[in-house]
């Protein structure tokens, strides 16, 4: 009899946990058909995981190439439960990111979790707060800005040049680039001399050092997880919260400072930032707003625009609060840091293997810096043709694994798919596997900067290359960017010639980061021109 009692009670054990394993698994697979349904073709998800679970085996850029070979410009993939449709189609890019702008004007957050003050910079706003942010932070990366900067941050070139005189033969010129954005960010930024070489340690370099660090394991995490259990988990932010509170902590001392003693720095700009007073456009027909910069290669010029949901920004408009300044003052170095000093990094790699590239771009120029100590003005600098074509293929080749994501806010039919995607729906644009494919880069992975000349550029198929997204959300900071890179590299180039030595890596290590390819060190040979 009390056999037969423990043997009802495990039966009934048995069946509740069944049951209780059968929601679940419903639950989390709940979306699994979304794509099967609409004739959508794409790897096959896992329970909880969706598709994340192949980033173990295999790193992101080559799962991406993958799946692009495999499925074609239209797949779809899970995050957990999440459905996001992967599109690469650039004639698709152009239509999403420009044309129909207002419908995927949502571009969505890296985790699940609230973002508390990092949620109120205006990569993260939507609507009219959003509209409101950029025309107040957009006039901050003007040319003439870019000006009013450019001497602010020949300081920090020459913390650069002390750097590669005492380093001797051989140098990781990863570790220099990234004491020379810390720098330049800090500069220009901040209005905040930190000689990150010589000072390390100090509250600043040490809190902005390690928050631009990003745990992979806790962006998975925020990526699966609801709000509510990340909440539960006491995870509520991607970076320490002590690092956090004592970053605002100095950004809010900062922004207090500049109140009374106002610099060329951007928080200084940002305090007296208002709204502009004209019309801003919420989607176009054409026009793709982020062509317009200096030189540099983006996509094809836009039929005739043609304005709709338009929104006009008033005089009367709210400036920043202290809390949107800080927010995009922390964003701004988040974003930048790894970029700056990673870009020149592979720049210079580039270089060193491909001497020939190299020594063009020495000529060009030591036309317009006769001596070894010439100073390249702006408007030369930003004009030099393989100067552009040298980072453009470097960005091409060396490009983040991070989607251009955005998020629809109303069911849209995709022009001749037959494909519907629905409000709420997440997109992602591959950038790194489009900027490898060959039908529109042959020979993806040979350093060719001829691609980019001025000459050669109306053969490359428009919106194939998004190093810095398109269209009325691309990235804000593009222009001092670009301006970092090129004032670097061109002085560096003018007086340092870069060579292959023993400890160069064609394929240098790569740090642990969930949204861009890092160099842990990268060693190159240093020899001083003379000429």
């Amino acid at each position: 009899m009390n056999f037969f009692w423990l043997s009802s009670e495990w039966l009934a054990y048995g069946l509740i946990l069944f049951v209780s394993l059968w929601i679940v698994y419903r639950y989390f697979t709940r979306n699994f058909d979304f794509f099967t349904k609409q004739g959508i073709t794409g790897p096959k998800p896992v329970v909880f995981l969706g598709n994340i679970w192949e980033q173990l085996f295999v790193k992101p850029e080559e799962l991406e190439i993958q799946r692009l070979k495999k499925y074609g410009n239209i797949y779809g993939v899970f995050e957990g439960n999440q459905a996001t449709l992967s599109v690469a189609d650039p004639v698709l890019i152009k239509q999403i990111l420009v044309k129909d702008f207002h419908t995927f004007a949502v571009r969505p957050a890296l985790s699940n979790t609230k973002q508390h003050l990092k949620g109120q910079s205006v990569n993260l706003m939507t609507g009219d707060e959003w509209v409101r942010q950029r025309s107040a932070v957009s006039p901050l990366f003007t040319s003439g800005r870019m000006r009013r900067a450019y001497p602010i941050i020949d300081t920090c070139l020459q913390h650069l040049m002390d750097t590669l005189a005492e380093s001797g033969p051989t140098v990781d010129i990863n570790q220099a680039y990234k004491w020379y954005a810390m720098d330049a960010i800090g500069a220009v930024a901040w209005g905040v001399e930190t000689d990150a070489r010589h000072r390390p340690d100090e509250p600043l370099v040490r809190c902005a050092t390690e928050i631009a660090h990003i745990s992979p394991l806790k962006t998975v995490l925020f990526r699966l997880l609801p709000h509510r259990v990340l909440s539960a988990l006491g995870l509520n932010s991607l970076h320490s919260t002590a690092i956090n509170r004592q970053m605002h902590e100095i950004l809010r001392q900062l922004v207090a400072s500049r109140r009374h003693q106002s610099r060329h720095d951007f928080i200084s700009q940002l305090l007296s930032a208002r709204p502009t007073t004209s019309r801003v456009i919420a989607g176009s027909d054409g026009t793709d707003e982020s062509q317009s910069y200096e030189g540099h290669h983006i996509n094809e010029d836009g039929e005739k625009a043609m304005e709709k949901n338009e929104r006009t920004i008033g005089a009367n408009e709210s400036a920043l609060n202290e809390s949107e300044i800080v927010a995009n003052s922390l964003i701004f170095f988040i974003g930048s840091y790894h970029h700056l000093f990673s870009k020149l990094s592979y720049c210079t790699l580039d270089l060193a293997l491909n001497p020939r590239a190299q020594e063009l771009l020495y000529a060009e120029v030591r036309a317009v810096a006769p001596q070894l100590d010439s100073t390249i003005p702006y408007d030369t600098l930003v004009t030099l043709p393989f100067l552009d074509a040298v980072i453009s293929e470097s960005m091409r080749m060396h490009s983040t694994p991070l989607h251009v994501s955005r998020c629809a806010n109303t069911d849209y039919q995709m022009p001749g798919t037959g494909v519907t995607i629905r409000a709420g729906q997440l997109i992602q644009i591959p950038v790194y596997a489009i900027h490898h494919m060959d039908e529109y880069y042959p020979e993806p992975h040979r350093f060719l900067p001829e691609r980019f000349m001025p000459e050669n550029r109306r053969k490359l198929t428009p919106y194939t290359y998004l190093p810095f997204g398109a269209g009325p959300r691309h990235c804000v900071g593009m222009r001092f960017a670009l301006m970092e890179i090129k004032y670097a590299l061109a002085h560096v180039v003018r007086r340092y010639r870069f060579v292959r030595c023993p400890e160069t890596n064609a394929w240098p290590p790569v740090a642990s980061h969930p949204t861009i390819i890092v160099p842990k060190s990268l060693f190159v040979g240093v020899e001083a021109r003379h000429d």
